[in-house]
């Protein structure tokens, strides 16, 4: 189920639901949401379809032609919505059509990252105009606009666990491997985490904000939370325990 509030609700906390799923086959996958030309989509990749909401009336359909195609993760990139890492081709983007974030041609739309590594997509995040697509071992950064000029550059490093894994800052978008956090920035990437050495791990999903020059890279199945400043490159890490191991990190707000 999706539930929105309006800004000036948060306080009363009075949610509305404008969206159900009845056709996935499980309840406890993650879901990326993404948001472009009028348009929310949430997909996940137990999901027989993404869903898409059109903003202005929150009427609601499946996105039919990614029948079976659902993926794992979304992003909304130079005026095309792109959907990746489903069950079926799990190394596959799908890209929409110019300003039509639910119209596929999935026949020919499509770009292969890394096809013959056997591993999955794990998230998108559109990063200085290029489109960044992490894998379980390896990272992409996708340049153009179109069937014609995409080009597909591997990056030198950049890991991703299963999850939310990208996160944008101010100072370069942050992915959250499975042993390391990187940092993608001007085309280039290195990593962050070797400060905490052997301390950082994620073995469940992970989940990641950013608010006020702090990062935040969550563990679900620790509750381990890591935060670090990016101006000073302090770390801290906090532990849930109890009922709230599981937690995820969902956004950050600022004040």
């Amino acid at each position: 189920k999706v539930y929105r509030i309006p800004r000036d609700e948060i306080t009363s906390g009075t949610w509305e639901q404008i969206d159900v799923v009845t056709d996935a086959l499980t309840s406890d996958s993650f879901v990326s949401f993404a948001q472009g030309a009028g348009h929310l989509i949430w997909t996940a990749s137990s999901m027989n379809y993404p869903r898409a909401i059109e903003l202005a009336t929150l009427s609601q359909f499946n996105i039919t032609d990614l029948l079976g195609l659902a993926g794992r993760t979304a992003a909304y990139h130079k005026d095309r919505m792109f959907v990746a890492g489903s069950t079926q081709n799990p190394s596959r983007v799908y890209f929409s059509d110019i300003g039509l974030p639910t119209d596929f041609t999935t026949a020919t739309d499509f770009l292969d990252i890394g096809g013959d590594d056997g591993e999955a997509i794990q998230d998108l995040s559109s990063v200085e105009g290029l489109l960044l697509i992490p894998k379980t071992n390896r990272a992409y950064l996708v340049s153009g606009s179109g069937v014609e000029s995409f080009f597909v550059n591997e990056l030198s490093g950049g890991t991703a666990a299963t999850g939310r894994s990208a996160i944008r800052t101010p100072y370069g978008t942050l992915l959250a491997g499975t042993d390391d956090i990187w940092v993608v920035q001007g085309g280039g990437v290195d990593p962050m985490s070797r400060p905490l050495g052997s301390g950082y791990l994620i073995s469940g999903v992970v989940s990641t904000a950013y608010a006020q020059d702090m990062a935040l890279v969550c563990n679900s199945a620790t509750g381990q939370v890591w935060r670090v400043n990016l101006v000073t490159g302090a770390w801290s890490i906090e532990a849930r325990v109890g009922a709230d191991v599981g937690s995820a990190v969902i956004a950050a707000i600022a004040g």
